[in-house]
């Protein structure tokens, strides 16, 4: 008798029935523990364990029965499924040792199946060659086994987690060579479109997922198989068609984990690779709204929360947002715009963009007490990049020049090998003035106390939604702005567009100057 895997996925009602004939078992074997029936007892409450995925009651029963009843009618299966539930627990060493007396004696289990169980034990315990062979044996003895679709998948899934490739590739071949349902077909092409891509045969990847789109299949699957697609054209650089895939992802499953990776991903392409923060900050947000409570709203409401902290100071920067708190405006834009370059370089990653915006502040800000640290930062990330090394060298030279006394002087000249002068013992003390212009500056609004309103554009909200929503989006259902906060756009403007979750709340200055 070959046990089904035993999940999550395990309709309710056969959960159920499961349950009351383990808790019957039970009863028998508490009440008549001498009765003829203990042994049919212990076997069907060890099967329903099984069936419902208690691996460690379901192993402890098998064992409580083998070894009670070892000359028993089901000795052998109960042996088999002893040794099924140890290696699900994990625990190799016990499976082995409960599947041992049927590698040499099978009789009263199913031949495949212990050579089945065999093979995923070698495969566990990183026996590979022996694990294929012990594979191959049991198609080529028993050719019929590779109908039995969920077992074979298990093995084939096995191989691709561990990084074995092109042996999941073949299992999956030989599976598919021995199905004829199109429906199981369809889950063996996915399968191995997905090892294909694992083992960068990218091109054969997108064929197989072609083919699969090709035919028909539900909106869901289609989704998930768009979103893998997309993956991998975005990995090729072919941002329109990637794009364009995961758009599709979010019209076949609004408001969907797979519409949320998605989208996320799109989002990502706007804003790192588009250059565009403003659209890139909507789609994240729209990210968000698809699946909030999921890994990937999760990752959405991050990254919104940086993209807008990054147009928060390009808006101070470019004069376009005041600073009541600064008298100076040159003052405020060029803090405003050590900070966009800071988060540049933290948040993007860009050094090269990071460089210039330091050094665009120096050129537009020769007063600004920012410059000498600017200059700084911009030659060592330029040195540091070694393409931009002259250039770099070039930087910290003209600070050395025009600021010779001053703490970021020191610094180029350390950098580049220079003698540095005697200083007095309070000479590289932090300069109060940039502590202060750093902790005054207005901190980015949150994106996400924007979109409250509109949680429920993917489906109709429950106060179980709501609760959720609460959770991730701290006081999002009563935030009201700051008295002199600035405006919020995405608090005050209709969003034409589906909308999406961002990310935690980064914090902007701590009131201290860092040195790139």
């Amino acid at each position: 008798m070959r046990l089904s895997a035993g999940s999550d996925s395990l309709p309710q009602p056969a959960r159920a029935a499961f349950q009351t004939a383990a808790e019957k078992s039970a009863t028998v074997l508490e009440r008549y523990p001498d009765s003829e029936y203990v042994d049919d007892a212990l076997f069907l409450m060890a099967e329903s364990l099984y069936r419902m995925g208690v691996w460690v009651d379901a192993a402890a029963t098998y064992e409580r029965y083998a070894t009670r009843f070892p000359e028993g009618e089901r000795t052998a299966e109960a042996r088999l499924g002893w040794a099924r539930s140890e290696r699900r627990i994990g625990d190799y060493a016990a499976a082995e040792a409960a599947l041992g007396p049927l590698l040499t004696d099978a009789s009263g289990a199913t031949s495949s199946d212990v050579i089945y169980e065999h093979a995923m034990i070698l495969l566990g315990t990183d026996r590979r060659a022996r694990a294929m062979e012990t594979y191959r044996r049991l198609l080529a003895e028993h050719p019929d086994f590779a109908r039995d679709r969920e077992l074979a998948l298990e093995f084939a899934d096995a191989e691709l987690a561990a990084g074995q490739y092109d042996a999941a590739l073949a299992a999956y071949g030989a599976l598919a060579d021995a199905i004829t349902d199109p429906q199981h077909r369809r889950e063996i092409e996915i399968r191995t479109a997905r090892a294909l891509a694992l083992e960068d045969r990218e091109t054969e990847a997108l064929a197989g997922y072609d083919r699969v789109l090709s035919g028909a299949i539900g909106d869901s699957l289609a989704a998930e198989v768009e979103a893998e697609r997309g993956e991998i054209l975005e990995r090729r650089q072919q941002w329109d068609a990637a794009q364009q895939a995961y758009t599709h992802v979010a019209e076949l499953a609004p408001g969907s984990p797979a519409a949320s990776r998605a989208t996320l991903h799109r989002g990502r392409i706007v804003w790192k690779v588009r250059d565009q923060r403003e659209e890139a900050l909507d789609i994240l947000l729209d990210a968000f709204i698809h699946s909030p409570s999921s890994a990937w709203g999760d990752s959405a409401r991050t990254e919104s929360r940086e993209v807008a902290r990054l147009l928060h100071f390009q808006r101070i920067a470019d004069g376009e947002l005041p600073v009541p708190q600064i008298e100076d405006a040159g003052l405020a834009r060029s803090t405003a715009m050590y900070r966009l370059a800071e988060e540049i370089l933290e948040v993007e990653g860009d050094r090269e963009a990071a460089a210039e915006m330091f050094w665009q502040l120096a050129e537009r800000f020769p007063e600004s007490p920012w410059r000498p640290l600017a200059m700084l930062a911009s030659g060592k990330l330029l040195r540091e990049a070694g393409g931009g090394i002259g250039a770099g060298v070039e930087r910290l030279t003209a600070l050395i020049e025009r600021y010779p006394d001053h703490q970021a002087a020191d610094s180029a000249r350390r950098v580049l090998g220079l003698e540095v002068p005697e200083r007095p013992g309070d000479f590289y003390t932090t300069d109060a003035t940039l502590a202060v212009l750093a902790r005054v500056l207005p901190r980015a609004s949150d994106p996400m106390l924007g979109i409250e309103s509109q949680m429920n554009r993917y489906g109709a909200r429950t106060r179980e939604t709501a609760r959720r929503t609460q959770e991730v989006i701290p006081g999002a259902l009563r935030a009201e702005p700051l008295p002199g906060a600035p405006e919020d756009p995405l608090m005050d403007k209709p969003r034409n567009r589906q909308v999406e979750e961002t990310p935690d709340d980064a914090s902007d200055s701590t009131g201290t100057v860092n040195e790139p």
